[in-house]
C-alpha cells in the first residue's frame, strides 16, 4: 500500500468515527461545546501525525489516545476558569470512560440532548428527575403554577423524544 492510500485509510477511519471521538470526550470533559472544540483539535493533530500510525494496529485505540492528551491539554489551558475539571478528574472520567465504553446509544443520545438544553429547562428537568421533587414542590420553588409546570415539563420531554429520535437515527445513518 502506497502513502496515499495509507493516508485515505487513516481519514476514512477518522471519519467514521468522529461520533464516537465525540461522546468519548463528552464523558470525559462533560461539557458539549468542549467536546467538540477538542474534537477539531484532536483530528487535527491527527491528520497531521497520521504517518504514526500504523496501518492494522488498533486505529481507535490510537485515535482515543490522541483525543485525551487533547483534552488534557484543554483542561490544562482553561486551569483558571470556575468550572473546569482538573487534571485527576479528566483522568478519572477517562477510566470511566474506558470501562462504560458500551454506553448504549439512548442514553449517550440522550445526555447530547439534555447539554442542548436552556437553563431554565434543565433546571426543571434537574428537580423533577434528579432531585425528585413533586409538581407543587416545584412550583412552589419557582414561583408558577402547578399547571405551568406540567406544561413545561411536557414541552421539554416532546423537545427531549424529538432530538433523542433525531440522534439516534444520526447514528445509524
Amino acid at each position: 500500500m502506497d502513502k496515499s492510500e495509507e493516508y485515505q485509510e487513516v481519514v476514512e477511519q477518522l471519519v467514521g468515527m468522529q461520533l464516537a471521538l465525540h461522546r468519548y470526550l463528552l464523558t470525559i470533559l462533560g461539557d458539549s461545546d468542549a467536546a467538540s472544540t477538542v474534537l477539531q483539535e484532536a483530528n487535527i493533530v491527527l491528520l497531521k501525525k497520521w504517518a504514526d500510525y500504523t496501518p492494522g494496529t488498533n486505529f481507535v485505540a490510537w485515535a482515543r489516545s490522541v483525543a485525551y492528551m487533547q483534552a488534557l491539554a484543554y483542561v490544562r489551558d482553561r486551569r483558571r476558569e470556575r468550572l473546569v475539571f482538573s487534571e485527576e478528574v479528566v483522568r478519572q472520567l477517562e477510566q470511566r470512560a474506558e470501562l462504560n465504553d458500551d454506553t448504549s446509544e439512548d442514553r449517550l443520545a440522550l445526555r447530547h440532548c439534555l447539554a442542548q438544553l436552556s437553563k431554565g429547562s434543565l433546571e426543571l428537568v434537574q428537580l423533577r428527575y434528579r432531585d425528585g421533587s413533586t409538581i407543587d414542590e416545584m412550583a412552589g420553588k419557582m414561583g408558577k403554577s402547578s399547571s405551568s409546570i406540567k406544561v413545561a415539563l411536557h414541552r421539554i420531554r416532546r423537545g427531549l423524544l424529538t432530538c433523542v429520535q433525531r440522534q439516534l437515527a444520526d447514528v445509524r445513518n
